[in-house]
Order: C-alpha cells, then sequence, then structure tokens
C-alpha cells in the first residue's frame, strides 16, 4: 500500500509513525521468543554436533521437521589495551605496525583546547571534517 504523504498533515504522520513503530516493536519481539524457542529445541544438539567436531563457535545447518536450520555460534575477542601497548611499546614501529591495528584519532574537545597553534595546524593538515545530512524527527513527548 503506497501512501501520499505530501498530502498528511504532520500530525497524521506522527499518529502513523507511532502505529508503524508499535507493530515493528512488536514483530521484533515475536522473532525474538520464536528465535528463543528454536533455541531451546534444538540448542542442545546442535551444540553437541558443534563440540563433536572440536569447534566451540562456528556454524551448523540440518534439518528438523523438514526445515532447514542454521546454529550459529560466533566468538568475540577482547583484547586488554594495556597489555597490548606494553607488547607494543617492545617493538619496532615496522613490526608493531604490521601486528597491531593502530589508529589515531584526536578528541574533538581535546582538539579545541590545544592552546599550541603551531601543533593545531599540523593537526589540521589531518583533520577532515563533513556535515551529515540533516534529520528531523518526531519528539518524544
Amino acid at each position: 500500500m503506497q501512501t501520499d504523504y505530501t498530502k498528511q498533515s504532520t500530525a497524521e504522520l506522527r499518529a502513523l509513525f507511532a502505529d508503524l513503530t508499535e507493530t515493528i516493536n512488536a514483530q521484533k519481539a515475536m522473532i525474538s521468543a520464536i528465535n528463543a524457542e528454536l533455541l531451546a529445541r534444538y540448542g542442545s544438539a546442535f551444540a553437541g554436533q558443534l563440540q563433536a567436531l572440536g569447534k566451540n563457535d562456528g556454524s551448523l545447518s540440518d534439518e528438523r521437521d523438514g526445515v532447514k536450520l542454521t546454529y550459529d555460534v560466533e566468538k568475540k575477542v577482547k583484547w586488554d589495551n594495556e597489555k597490548l601497548k606494553a607488547i607494543a611499546a617492545t617493538m619496532d614501529w615496522a613490526t608493531a605496525s604490521r601486528v597491531f591495528k593502530i589508529e589515531f584519532a584526536v578528541p574533538e574537545s581535546v582538539y579545541k583546547a590545544i592552546p599550541d597553534v603551531d601543533l593545531v595546524k599540523r593537526l589540521n593538515e589531518a583533520r577532515t571534517v563533513t556535515i551529515k545530512e540533516p534529520t528531523i524527527t518526531f519528539a518524544k513527548k
């Protein structure tokens, strides 16, 4: 159903937006409940299959009740930054930049507070400012 939004008042658009948001949230909750049920029914069996393959993470597909299901377990790796900095400090720059993902950034509040004019000029050579597309949203009541 295509609606011509140009002919609707702002109040009508707000009401439609609220209705759609409520519908989407309800559907997301239903999808989440279905996913939870599938995990409750088949999660242990899939986990056992993955473990039998000697894996803690990965993806498996199998058919249940004539429906193909995919079981995914993603791993999340978190690094201790302080320990990594200490390790990097023991390396030459070429090795450190090959081993580590190194990114530099200057927080805007720090940049604005720098009193050294020469430093600001050098930083400006590495600074790019872009303006995002404007947005208008309905304010929360």
